[in-house]
């Protein structure tokens, strides 16, 4: 081998040791980096698993039974509240329909009334009519 060959074989071989070298350094680091992020993952869900266990209060599990108790008892709170609006509907209901009733009523009274007092005022007619000859009758 000429010196011209030897040292373009020293060259290809420092540069694929350097190459290899650099690959070997690289995935060190992502090594790392994965081992790192792993690691925060990890403790992370650590976290979350502490915060989904029930933990007689402070957990995100307590507070979410807690809210769901408490949306419960306002869906409970709103039937009930419902309930109540269709029985307070019917009373109204009935009232208006009462309403209609005694407007009726007194319509009807009026129209009695008016009957009376023509029928009075006929009567009242009449017996004036009979006082009066009572009174032509009498002898002075």
């Amino acid at each position: 081998m000429t010196p011209p060959d030897v040292i373009l074989a020293l060259v290809t071989g420092i540069t694929g040791l350097v190459g290899a070298v650099t690959a070997l350094v690289k995935g060190f680091i992502d090594a790392r980096i994965a081992h790192n992020r792993l690691a925060s993952i990890e403790e992370a869900s650590r976290g979350m698993a502490r915060e989904m266990a029930p933990d007689h209060g402070a957990s995100m599990k307590d507070s979410s039974v807690r809210t769901e108790d408490k949306i419960d008892a306002l869906g409970a709170a709103m039937h009930d509240i419902g309930a109540r609006i269709h029985s307070i509907d019917k009373a109204i209901s009935g009232m208006r329909d009462d309403d209609r009733q005694t407007r009726a009523d007194i319509t009807q009274i009026r129209a009695d009334l008016s009957d009376v007092r023509t029928t009075a005022d006929r009567e009242h007619t009449l017996l004036r009519a009979g006082i009066d000859q009572l009174k032509e009758r009498r002898i002075p």
